[in-house]
């Protein structure tokens, strides 16, 4: 089978990139031959176009898939969706999209709202406009920018166009389906955590918390920080990640009063990483967009680390409370630092949550099992 991606970045950048990049080398290993289109901007990481047969810049989309003619095309981040989508309408071949984020069902892609900053469960609509969510990316360097509900619905409705949409959590196929796609067109595939071959050694730091994540506001490390503010003095907390919000960050924490318990470690490397997760007492969650899986999650129980998430979106695909992790109402600093302080100081229960979410991630959230589900829908696809 002939597959060919189509995703703006070549370079491991986020989560959406790290699927591609990974996913792609296990079906080479069932016989899929991989092509990569990618954005011409933007660093290309040669490591990463590696992990393809072939790779080339979007240049030409329609006369490139005319010319690659693959079995199926796989579509992941795109600014420009459709001309994306048009360039497959003229090659002809059956084509899926993951959605990795929320770009098709809020203005501003962050599903919170603008005006209280509060997580926003509501399919796109009139609502949109009471609580500014037109003003699109407020997060990002141009502080205003409209984007109508029409033009989102304009290219929700596009997308109804593609063979069909590939989620990664119940939540995200409830809110597709709730969006007007069709539910037979909606497939959910869990994503996956690969085990390492290897144990890390570290040492567990009963007293420091972990958040990996993007520094922006819709990951809720502003409440986080409030909730550190109600923790012994000793607490510490370790921030991993990036983003162009890590000077309201720092701002944050002076004005706080815990700046001096905060370390920013930016991004780490794979080996860093799993020390960082190995190393912390307890992984925090914080968010107020409702996440679409948060990888993270998993990722901390792979190794032993127990999770306190908000309870939003699709954290619930492998979060079950009280039995392998904490969940809280998001945008409540009270009510994680309660949980937080559970988890501190009663070793027994966090080493519990661990234990049980690390065996439902080694069974349930398995590349076996995702791989082998996205190749059956994959054949389903061909032969329609």
């Amino acid at each position: 089978m002939r597959v060919v991606w189509i995703n703006d970045k070549a370079d491991l950048v986020g989560g959406a990139e790290r699927y591609v990049y990974e996913t792609a080398g296990l079906l080479a290993d069932r016989a899929v031959r991989s092509t990569l289109l990618y954005g011409a901007r933007g660093w290309t990481e040669p490591a990463f176009t590696g992990r393809f047969e072939a790779a080339f810049p979007w240049v030409d989309g329609a006369r490139q898939l005319a010319e690659l003619r693959p079995d199926l095309i796989y579509v992941h981040q795109t600014a420009d969706a459709p001309a994306v989508i048009d360039a497959i309408g003229a090659a002809g071949a059956p084509a899926l999209r993951f959605l990795h984020d929320h770009a098709l069902f809020c203005p501003r892609d962050h599903k919170y709202t603008t005006i209280g900053q509060r997580t926003c469960t509501r399919t796109i609509g009139l609502g949109c406009v009471g609580c500014l969510g037109v003003v699109k990316n407020p997060e990002g360097p141009i502080p205003i920018r409209l984007r109508t509900v029409r033009a989102v619905r304009s290219e929700l409705s596009r997308h109804m166009e593609l063979t069909g949409v590939v989620v990664g959590s119940r939540y995200m196929r409830d809110h597709a389906i709730a969006h007007g796609f069709d539910p037979a067109r909606v497939h959910m595939n869990p994503l996956y955590v690969r085990p390492r071959a290897t144990a890390v050694r570290a040492e567990r730091r009963r007293d420091l918390l972990l958040f990996v994540g993007s520094l922006l506001r819709g990951k809720g490390i502003d409440i986080l920080l409030e909730a550190l503010r109600e923790l012994p003095e000793r607490v510490r907390l370790r921030l991993v990640g990036e983003g162009h919000q890590r000077h309201l960050v720092e701002a944050q924490a002076r004005d706080l009063g815990v700046a001096h318990r905060v370390e920013l470690a930016g991004r780490l490397g794979a080996e860093d990483l799993a020390r960082a997760y190995a190393e912390a007492a307890c992984l925090v969650v914080p968010s107020r967009s409702p996440e679409t899986f948060s990888l993270a999650g998993p990722e901390a129980l792979v190794h032993g680390t127990p999770v306190v998430a908000a309870d939003v979106g699709g954290v619930r695909e492998w979060l079950e409370p009280e039995v392998t992790g904490l969940a809280v109402p998001s945008c409540d600093p009270r009510a994680l630092a309660r949980a937080l302080r559970r988890v501190l100081f009663d070793p027994q229960l966090g080493a519990r949550l661990a234990e049980a979410g690390r065996r439902r991630v080694l069974e349930e959230l398995t590349p076996e099992r995702h791989v082998a589900s996205l190749l059956g829908l994959f054949e389903r696809v061909r032969r329609r």
